[in-house]
């Protein structure tokens, strides 16, 4: 959906999304903030979701979360 968006700095994730599919987020070499909210629907984080985004910072990961899948935050310094 957003991979290689190389000027996305920011996304906040909106509430009632459940899943962020495999490399959805791949190589936003400039993603540093994440927010997911606190009423968050989030369950499932896809294969290489975030791999190669070089600068995000930090991610919390809900409670609710039942699957993480390979190399979700691959080269995530």
């Amino acid at each position: 959906a957003f991979s290689f968006c190389l000027l996305l700095e920011s996304f906040s994730l909106p509430p009632l999304v459940k899943y962020i599919e495999k490399n959805a987020f791949y190589y936003c070499k400039k993603l540093s903030l994440f927010i997911i909210p606190k009423n968050t629907s989030l369950i499932s984080i896809g294969l290489e979701a975030f791999g190669n985004c070089h600068i995000l910072k930090s991610f919390t990961i809900p409670k609710d979360i039942y699957y993480i899948g390979d190399l979700a935050f691959h080269q995530c310094y």
